[in-house]
C-alpha cells in the first residue's frame, strides 16, 4: 500500500527521534485516512522498536472518465475501486496486478471522482452489475473482460480483451450472459 518513505512522511515519524515521541493511535489514523490503505495496525515495542501493519485496498476494477482526465489503467492518473465501491489511486507496487482489471467508463464526472470517496454514478452501477453477471457466469471472466460502457440509455457494450463486442441491455442479463458465452464458445 506504501512504501517506507510514504510511511515516515504520512506518519510524520522522525528516524532520529525517540519512539517516546511517536503516538502509535495518531500513525495509525493517519495510515488508515489514505484511501489506498484498507487496513493499519501501529504499535510501540518499548524501547526501540516502531511496529507497522498496513494492508493495502484491494481492487475490483478501474474506473475511466474522459470528462475529469481520468485514464484507463494509467498508474499516475488512473483510478481504482475496491468491491466497495472505494475509489484509490493505484500504487506502483500493486500495478503488475491492477493492471490486469477491467475497466468501467463513466460518460461524465458525475457527482465526485475523488479518491476516499465511494462512487456512486449510474453509468458505474450499471457496469458493475454486468462485470458482476460475467463472474458469476464464468470463473474466467476476470481473464476476458476488457471494457464495460453506457453504450446508449437502454445498454452497456462489454468489449473483451481478444476485441469481441457485445450490446446488453439492462435487463436479464443473466440469459443475455449466458447467450453471450454459449454464441463465443461456439464461434472458437
Amino acid at each position: 500500500a506504501l512504501d517506507e518513505i510514504r510511511l515516515l512522511e504520512v506518519g510524520q515519524i522522525d528516524l532520529n527521534g525517540s519512539l517516546f515521541d511517536c503516538d502509535a493511535a495518531e500513525i495509525q489514523q493517519r495510515l488508515v485516512a489514505l484511501p489506498e490503505v484498507g487496513g493499519a495496525k501501529v504499535k510501540c515495542n518499548y524501547p526501540g522498536t516502531l511496529e507497522v501493519t498496513v494492508s493495502a485496498r484491494r481492487p475490483f476494477v478501474w474506473i475511466a472518465c474522459d470528462a475529469r482526465d481520468i485514464p484507463a489503467r494509467d498508474l499516475a492518473r488512473g483510478m481504482l475501486v475496491d468491491r466497495g465501491g472505494r475509489l484509490f489511486r493505484c500504487t506502483r507496487s500493486m500495478y503488475d496486478e491492477a493492471k490486469r482489471l477491467p475497466v468501467i467508463e463513466l460518460r461524465d464526472g458525475g457527482e465526485s471522482l475523488e479518491p476516499g470517496d465511494v462512487i456512486d454514478h449510474p453509468d458505474y452501477a450499471r457496469g458493475i452489475r454486468l462485470y458482476t453477471i460475467a463472474l458469476e457466469a464464468s470463473t474466467e471472466a476476470l481473464e476476458w473482460v476488457d471494457v464495460i460502457r453506457q453504450h446508449k440509455a437502454w445498454g452497456s457494450k462489454l468489449i473483451t480483451r481478444d476485441r469481441i463486442e457485445a450490446t446488453f441491455g439492462h435487463e436479464d442479463l443473466d440469459r443475455q450472459m449466458e447467450d453471450f458465452l454459449a454464441a463465443v464458445g461456439h464461434a472458437r
